[in-house]
């Protein structure tokens, strides 16, 4: 049987797809190991291990360093390489601040201009947080991710869509705060059915084109999120601090200075 040699034009054009399918995949894969805990905020990310446990050659995850870091996830180090950004209080507290300005708008956007196509995914990423056990935690993140994207796509104002995109990844990483939080099951469920609420509100609001709604039940989200993520930070080793996150500064200097501690 003659068999066919692959032109060195095709050979040339796989390398270059095999390529960047495993740079993609190395940089997917190392986002998760941030998003997740695996590698904790201000841990050094050491480049031959991450080759070695990828299987790939230093150029994938270089350039996946490049790309994290301009998604707060990585920080480079001048002739250092690179570490896991730290995640501190005034991180937090400025997350907090920027998805309280951004959701609500995102939210009202997402009345005015959905789509029935955008309105179907919003729903089934609702659907998938609802159906979600307590301890399917990276079952939980993906979902809260697909929501979060959903809704920016659905305002159709491709730069803040991308703004809100990239605040995403700081909410997943600040999300496995209130994730470790000790509770019970019925404290748990009680705080699931707050969301299921908000859930069903925002979803009716833009299925329904009402903007002033949609807006108002963003708040009332983000409401919830502050008022869990102080709760799990106060039941902390570092409760002691007084730390409160709803409103204005919440720290004073001193206490500032000392809440910068890597969580």
């Amino acid at each position: 049987m003659v068999t066919r040699e692959k032109s060195p034009t095709t050979s040339r054009r796989s390398k270059r797809e095999n390529g960047a399918t495993g740079g993609l995949r190395t940089y997917e894969a190392i986002k998760e190991l941030i998003i997740t805990g695996e590698l904790s905020p201000g841990s050094d990310l050491d480049e031959s291990e991450l080759v070695k446990r990828f299987q790939v050659s230093r150029t994938p995850v270089r350039e996946a360093f490049i790309r994290l870091s301009t998604e707060g996830l990585v920080s480079m180090l001048p002739n250092r390489g690179a570490k896991v950004s730290n995640l501190n209080f005034s991180d937090i507290t400025d997350h907090l601040e920027i998805m309280d300005v951004l959701t609500p708008s995102i939210c009202y956007l997402a009345a005015l201009r959905r789509t029935p196509t955008d309105l179907e995914i919003i729903k089934e990423q609702v659907d998938r947080l609802n159906s979600t056990g307590r301890f399917e935690l990276t079952e939980r993140l993906d979902a809260i991710f697909q929501l979060y994207t959903a809704l920016g796509m659905a305002s159709h104002n491709v730069p803040l869509a991308h703004i809100y995109r990239l605040t995403i990844y700081a909410k997943l990483r600040i999300g496995r705060i209130s994730a470790a939080r000790s509770e019970t099951q019925e404290d748990w469920e009680r705080h699931m059915a707050e969301l299921r609420e908000v859930y069903l509100d925002i979803y009716n609001s833009i299925a329904s084109r009402d903007a002033a709604k949609a807006q108002t039940a963003a708040h009332q989200w983000m409401n919830i999120i502050r008022d869990r993520l102080s709760s799990a930070v106060s039941a902390a080793p570092t409760r002691d601090m007084n730390l409160s996150l709803r409103g204005g500064s919440a720290h004073s200097p001193n206490q500032f200075n000392t809440a910068s501690r890597s969580l």
